[in-house]
């Protein structure tokens, strides 16, 4: 536009189809019954080893395509000052997000088509004969069709409402150049996440269906379920020299706030199901993510040491000297990074009542007292009498306390290297490295035992860390 304005629009649009079963070997839910329906044109042949209740003439895919996914990007490059010192740069974009073909094989790898089978032939009672059924190696497995029709196996189907998920993203950064090799650079970017898949249960996304499910003779099972948000804002610097007289090095901090409905497609912790007077409930908790760093840093670098014929030290070297004094260059990565935050459970997986903060200083840390487990005490439930019928159930299962609340141990580690090459003759070179990872074999601890801490005095012990100081030597040849 300017030759100090540079700007950029777009627009993307996306179309995606579902993976189908051509094979029409696929089963969904009617969300209306309760009971699973296999694809129009399943084969009968299969479907006649079903004895579990059961409705055809489904779709063999597991949502309808979403048709309407226009994705607008906007970015510019602005040089404010009219010249090559300063530069502004800023973009903003929507990106859909793509499905995997989990989504149809969660339907298609259930019986009678395929699935795990586990049989119990040492146990009369697992057969209509109360016979135990004992088979030989070079046998069929006795019973194998009757298993195959007991149960649909492990079943995940979509909900009915399965729109497309996105992510908005945006950055704006200001860069200037220092002079002498070195420049700067700092920015805010953001991103958030709308209709993002995670899993629920059948009794979590409605009772009604639940109980339908159960009159059927089914249990409650997952759902994937599109509906889940997510936040992310951050704060980013730079300070970087470029390659020159035989160094160079990049610093990069962060600051970032990551939170979430659902961290991840198997995490189940931000839906909260309980019970009330009214009957059970569910609630999305937005807490912070799984993967949230608040602070992280990174140093790293090279130089090359000053050393040998063609350096500044070592000029008049003999040629043997040379090989193995000089030509030495020095490589380094420090990296510091803020803990990711963990959920606090009582004995029963249930969400506690927080009283008090819970996170320790970091002087009374240790990986046998992570944080203050009095902070999280057990949750009373409360008995209700339903004043028709006078009978009485538990409800009020939950704490006030959130999922991801602990912040868990940092990192902080120190990579180091050392590596020369030297040519022998045209076309053959070789190399010498030594690397120590952990250099100053700095203790890193990672994990409570579950990924959970537990309202407890062992249940507030970290039980795993990274590894120690690991050095290693190579030397490779290249021709």
């Amino acid at each position: 536009m300017k030759p100090w304005l540079t700007l950029n629009l777009g627009l993307r649009y996306d179309y995606e189809q579902p993976f189908g079963n051509t094979d029409n070997l696929f089963m969904s839910l009617d969300f209306n019954t309760g009971l699973p329906r296999y694809a129009r044109g399943a084969p009968q042949s299969l479907l006649s080893l079903v004895r579990f209740k059961y409705e055809t003439g489904g779709p063999n895919r597991p949502y309808a395509a979403n048709a309407k996914n226009f994705s607008p990007r906007v970015g510019f490059a602005l040089r404010p000052f009219n010249n090559n010192n300063t530069v502004v740069r800023g973009g903003y974009g929507l990106f859909y997000t793509t499905e995997d073909a989990f989504s149809t094989m969660y339907g298609s790898w259930v019986a009678p088509f395929q699935g795990l089978v586990t049989g119990y032939p040492r146990y009369a009672g697992s057969w209509p004969d109360n016979q135990p059924h004992l088979q030989t190696l070079d046998q069929a497995p006795y019973g194998l069709d009757y298993l195959r029709g007991s149960s649909p196996g492990y079943f995940l189907p979509n909900t009915p409402y399965y729109p497309a998920g996105y992510v908005q993203q945006w950055n704006l950064t200001v860069g200037h150049n220092l002079g002498g090799k070195w420049g700067v650079e700092i920015g805010d970017v953001g991103s958030h996440g709308v209709n993002l898949m995670g899993q629920t249960t059948i009794q979590t996304y409605s009772n009604d269906l639940y109980l339908k499910a159960v009159a059927n003779g089914f249990s409650n099972f997952g759902l994937r379920q599109k509906g889940f948000n997510s936040h992310y804002d951050g704060f980013q610097a730079t300070v970087k020299h470029e390659a020159s007289h035989g160094f160079a090095m990049l610093t990069s901090y962060t600051w970032s706030h990551a939170f979430a409905e659902a961290s991840n497609f198997d995490a189940l912790e931000n839906v909260v199901t309980d019970v009330t007077a009214a009957g059970t409930i569910a609630r999305k908790l937005w807490s912070q993510a799984d993967f949230d760093v608040r602070h992280r840093l990174t140093v790293s670098g090279s130089y090359e040491l000053p050393f040998g014929r063609s350096k500044e030290f070592g000029r008049s070297w003999n040629a043997l000297t040379d090989m193995l004094l000089g030509g030495w260059r020095s490589n380094f990565i420090y990296t510091f990074q803020s803990g990711f935050p963990f959920t606090v459970y009582t004995s029963g997986l249930r969400l506690p009542d927080r009283v008090c903060n819970g996170n320790l200083p970091g002087d009374q840390r240790s990986a046998n007292h992570w944080y203050d487990y009095t902070c999280f005490k057990d949750h009373p439930p409360t008995t209700y009498v339903d004043p028709v019928t006078g009978a009485s159930k538990t409800i009020n299962l939950q704490g006030n306390s959130h999922p991801n609340i602990i912040t868990g141990p940092h990192t902080n580690e120190t990579d180091f290297g050392m590596e020369k090459y030297i040519t022998l003759h045209e076309g053959h070179t070789l190399q010498i490295r030594a690397e120590a990872f952990n250099l100053f074999n700095h203790p890193n601890l990672l994990t409570p035992n579950g990924n959970y801490f537990f309202n407890s005095a062992s249940g507030a012990k970290i039980t795993s860390a990274r590894d120690g100081r690991d050095i290693q030597l190579a030397v490779r040849y290249s021709f």
